[in-house]
């Protein structure tokens, strides 16, 4: 699912901030 690697990547950024 490359959906879920989108999701993955956009949570990370979430977590960054």
């Amino acid at each position: 699912i490359q959906s879920a690697l989108d999701l993955i990547r956009r949570g990370e950024r979430l977590r960054f901030e």
